[in-house]
């Protein structure tokens, strides 16, 4: 009698913790090498393990010792009782960039056509540093998701303007950032040498001017924000023939300014 009583007791506490501690399971990424970590967590944690991705593989081992991890949240799954729920952070996409990543490399680039073993080892490389470069700078996936779609265009059609885009590639610097008095501009650039977004904000950033371009260099909006608020926007491209020239940027930002 003892025994089943103690059986019910311990039966009912878990039931009562199932009801009122969250039962939690996460996933994150590691910003500055691409590692993954799963927990589960249940009022303390129980299980969690790091892991090696393709996309961590690839850096060299030195480049993994010299940073500290940045650890974001991919996906959470939490369960309080019979609800269930999920969350999507701003990098839910970060593990699936890095199978779209390494998918690109099982291609007709291996047969030694258009590059040797070394420089596609280097690509993959560098590709995979600047994947890592845009999640750091952009605060999300949605740099990197660009990147990889403009990359696996070019990877696939494999032809010669693309071939010669790929080796220049290897020279391009992905983000790029400069300060000029009381600006600041941030440059994100595709895989083929495009803009991606521009970002030109004083020091203090109270105006901010962003420009956003498609992977064909199509300049597709202007958008202003002030004292961090979303001021204006503006979607016309055919004033700019180049849209970084300082008469485009003072233009755009007028226009994007004025339209409330």
């Amino acid at each position: 009698m003892k025994k089943k009583r103690t059986i019910i007791i311990i039966a009912v506490a878990v039931f009562v913790m199932a009801m009122i501690v969250p039962n939690d399971k996460s996933t994150d990424i590691d910003i500055m090498t691409g590692r993954t970590r799963r927990s589960w967590t249940f009022g303390i944690t129980i299980r969690e393990s790091a892991k090696e991705s393709a996309l961590s593989k690839i850096l060299m081992p030195e480049e993994i010792n010299a940073v500290t991890p940045q650890w974001k949240r991919v996906l959470s799954e939490s369960m309080i009782g019979l609800i269930r729920w999920r969350a999507h952070p701003s990098y839910h996409a970060a593990i699936a960039q890095i199978y779209m990543w390494e998918s690109l490399w099982y291609n007709k680039l291996h047969d030694g056509k258009f590059f040797s073993n070394d420089t596609l080892e280097a690509l993959k490389r560098k590709t995979a540093r600047d994947v890592l470069a845009l999640w750091q700078a952009g605060d999300g996936d949605w740099f990197a998701g660009r990147y990889l779609r403009c990359l696996q265009d070019m990877v696939w059609n494999g032809k010669g303007d693309e071939v010669a885009r790929l080796e220049a590639l290897l020279e391009l610097e992905i983000v790029q950032i400069a300060t000029n008095g009381n600006e600041v501009t941030t440059l994100f650039l595709y895989p083929n040498g495009r803009p991606m977004r521009y970002v030109r904000n004083d020091v203090d950033a109270q105006y901010k001017t962003v420009f956003f371009w498609e992977p064909n260099g199509v300049l597709s909006e202007i958008v202003a924000f002030e004292n961090g608020e979303r001021s204006g926007s503006w979607r016309d491209s055919e004033l700019f023939d180049n849209p970084l020239t300082e008469e485009a940027v003072r233009i755009g930002m007028e226009l994007a300014k004025s339209r409330k």
